[in-house]
């Protein structure tokens, strides 16, 4: 009695409050106007904001208490930037000067005059040395970019090309490049300009429909995606090589006033006059999440440096911070090829980094006139004395639940199987509506989670691997490693024991055994090989494509066709050079071009391999930022490679004391990022011994070219 009532408490939690899954935020407050910018220092544990009370304050971002206040500007406070070794702070404001301050004493270290308009926007390079500048006004209008020298405040260099104001400035991660944003109500530029740092001389101007005032611009950490906020309400990722728009972002009601990527560059978290902030997808583009908590437009959103915190300032005075789960819930389907009716359909809800779950609730809906609802049990996340709740199956909705009874659950799996029917052949959808997930206090958990539905019963393009819906870069990758493997797989939904395949190994398979025992004469070792496994329990490979048994380049290349269909240049699919390499895809290239391959798929999957060899390989060598950046205990340090050469990274104290010398070996041209790829420091001497504190320099010495940056370690 007492497990039933828990589980239909449960029930009543988890239903009362699935339409409510906002992720908490926590208040400061202190400025007495608008918050106008936000930024995390390098460390994470401070927040500094600019306001229109002409004042920057900085806080505590664990106990959420001011630190201290700076003051000096004698107007509005645009924009604040943390250094990157966090021991300074830029501010730019409405006085039409830029001021650098001390972080740890608060005190003013210089001004930067120059400007004759408003200072809209302030940026550190990421080695520290440099300081851009965004200008722009209603009536005397600079309309310029200005670039700095830190050290000593002088101006190195003014860039002028916009018509308009000046919004906003942004750094590439390696520093050679600055983007700025622009656009005005009366004299209109509404552009994205990309600049040379070294030279100043405007490399692309980017542009979107019009009237489209560029509020805000961000790099991907990557350096290969530009995310801008206009206007017109929209967001537009924009490729950076070839200042190609990729995708436009819809679903805010006003104006997005500030972009920013995640540390890892998955997720874009945006402002709004509409006084959200929504969380997006970066590589499909869809909305995550809505936050909703401010009363007033936002007008700067920033990533922690973990990107497990994002801060929002917003006109009205409040700064909030809002804690960003890292659990998503999902659905998986298990591919039926051709499906025929009475065959089964296998539905999966499964779960990524989630953290002390103790139980959960999920709807399912489905096409009645397509499919018939057949069973469902517990999956293998939540511990095995789990109470998993009879079913409430109302017309084409399945609502399932569980809950465990002692231990709560952490990291990925799967909540619970769903088993259908087809009763008809079509197209039909199969939607995971609702669901919410609860700790062993009872509390809601937060996660990531939108309507997610996915179409079955008709055939899947024999080019889609991955059974997603869609052919891309992602299946070409799956075929590339599914070389020399089986064509033949075992089921992914096989359980061992499962006799007669009712998604439970029970007494009615006892049964089904002792059958073959006593009726069929079979061995007892007879009857363990149909445990572990029969024929009838293995499904063909997805990755041999066109189904001659054999997984090698043909495959590859069909694919590669069906990707040649697509109006996206190969030069968009770079970001996915961690996976496969210059190399790989030469020696497929070689590989195809031998078989002398002539129908038109594998034409256009020949030229698609083509076009990518040229998009994976780097016009210059070059060392980027590495990341995380600052960092504890350890690094990645990427670098690109224009030609062959033999590599190593030297790494030193600030005083010029070599720590530690990485000698990577000959390496071929290549995009060497990700951390498979990228070089790897462990924050250890030549000895092995921990490093302290402090900032370093690390040199990338590859044949002739040489290269220096900076980092930082934190403990």
């Amino acid at each position: 009695m007492k497990t039933t009532l828990t589980a239909l408490m449960l029930l009543t939690v988890l239903t009362l409050n699935i339409y409510a899954q906002e992720i908490p935020s926590t208040v400061l407050e202190g400025h007495t106007s608008d918050v106008n910018s936000v930024a995390f220092s390098p460390d994470g544990q401070m927040l500094a904001s600019g306001s229109r009370d002409h004042t920057i304050r900085l806080w505590n971002v664990e106990t959420g208490a001011e630190l201290r206040k700076l003051t000096g500007h004698t107007r509005s406070v645009y924009s604040v930037a943390f250094s990157p070794d966090g021991q300074m702070l830029a501010s730019g404001s409405r006085d039409d000067t830029i001021r650098l301050w001390s972080v740890e004493t608060g005190t003013e270290l210089r001004k930067l005059t120059g400007h004759t308009s408003d200072v809209r926007s302030v940026a550190f390079s990421p080695d520290g040395q440099m300081l851009a500048s965004g200008s722009g006004g209603l009536l005397d209008n600079d309309d310029s970019i200005r670039l700095w020298d830190v050290e000593t405040g002088t101006e190195l260099r003014k860039l002028t090309g916009h018509t308009s104001n000046v919004r906003s400035v942004a750094f590439s991660p390696d520093g050679q490049m600055l983007a700025s944003g622009s656009g005005g109500l009366l004299d209109n530029d509404d552009s994205i300009r990309l600049w040379d740092v070294e030279t100043g001389t405007e490399l692309r101007k980017l542009t979107g429909q019009t009237d489209s005032v560029f509020y805000s611009v961000a790099f991907s950490p990557d350096g290969q995606t530009l995310a801008s906020g206009s206007w017109d309400d929209t967001i537009r990722l924009w490729d950076v090589e070839t200042g190609t728009e990729l995708r436009k972002l819809t679903g805010h009601a006003g104006s997005v006033y500030s972009v920013a990527f995640s540390p890892d560059g998955q997720m874009l978290a945006s402002g709004s006059w509409d006084d959200s902030i929504r969380l997006w997808n970066v590589e499909t583009g869809t909305e995550l999440r809505k936050l909703t908590g401010h009363t007033d437009y936002v007008r700067s959103v920033a990533f922690s440096p973990d990107g497990q915190m994002l801060a929002s300032g917003s006109y009205g005075d409040i700064i909030r911070l809002w804690k960003i789960p890292d659990t998503r819930i999902n659905i998986t389907v298990l591919p039926v090829d051709a499906p025929a009716i009475g065959d089964q359909l296998t539905l999966k809800v499964d779960i990524t980094s989630g953290e002390n779950v103790t139980g959960f609730q999920a709807k399912v809906i489905f096409d009645a006139t397509a499919l018939r609802y057949v069973n469902s049990y517990n999956g293998d996340y939540l511990p095995n004395d789990s109470f998993f709740v009879d079913p409430v199956i109302e017309g084409n909705e399945v609502i399932l639940g569980a809950t465990s009874l002692a231990n709560s659950s952490s990291g990925d799996g799967t909540l619970a199987t769903l088993t259908f029917e087809f009763i008809a052949i079509k197209e039909s959808t199969l939607t995971l509506s609702k669901a919410a997930i609860v700790d062993s206090e009872g509390e809601r958990l937060p996660f990531f989670f939108k309507d997610i539905s996915v179409i079955v019963g008709v055939p899947r393009l024999r080019e889609d691997v991955n059974l997603d819906g869609v052919v891309d870069i992602l299946d070409l990758t799956l075929v590339a490693a599914s070389f020399g493997k089986p064509a033949k797989i075992l089921d992914p939904s096989y359980i061992p024991g499962d006799i007669n395949k009712d998604g439970s190994v029970d007494s009615a398979d006892l049964a089904e055994i002792a059958i073959l025992d006593e009726y069929f004469g079979y061995s007892s070792s007879d009857i363990r090989a149909l445990l572990r496994a029969g024929e009838d329990n293995y499904v063909y490979n997805p990755a041999d494509v066109n189904g001659d048994g054999i997984i090698d380049i043909v495959d590859l290349v069909l694919v590669a066709g069906a990707l040649g269909n697509k109006a996206a240049a190969p030069a968009t699919w770079v970001r996915y050079g961690r996976v496969f390499t210059k190399s790989d895809v030469q020696r497929w290239l070689a590989q195809a071009q031998q078989l002398n391959l002539t129908d038109p798929t594998s034409q256009r999957g020949i030229l698609f391999l083509q076009q990518l060899l040229a998009a994976l390989t780097p016009k210059k060598t070059s060392l980027l930022a590495n990341y995380p950046n600052p960092f504890n205990p350890e690094t990645w340090i990427p670098y690109q490679l224009a030609t062959p050469a033999d590599v190593s990274i030297s790494i030193w104290t600030a005083d010029g004391k070599l720590v530690r010398t990485l000698d990577i070996g000959h390496q071929p041209v290549g995009i060497y990022q990700g951390k498979s790829r990228a070089a790897h420091w462990d924050g250890k001497n030549d000895v092995g011994e921990p490093v302290a504190s402090g900032v370093y320099f690390y040199t990338l010495k590859a044949g002739k070219f040489s290269a220096t940056r900076k980092m930082l370690i934190k403990k």
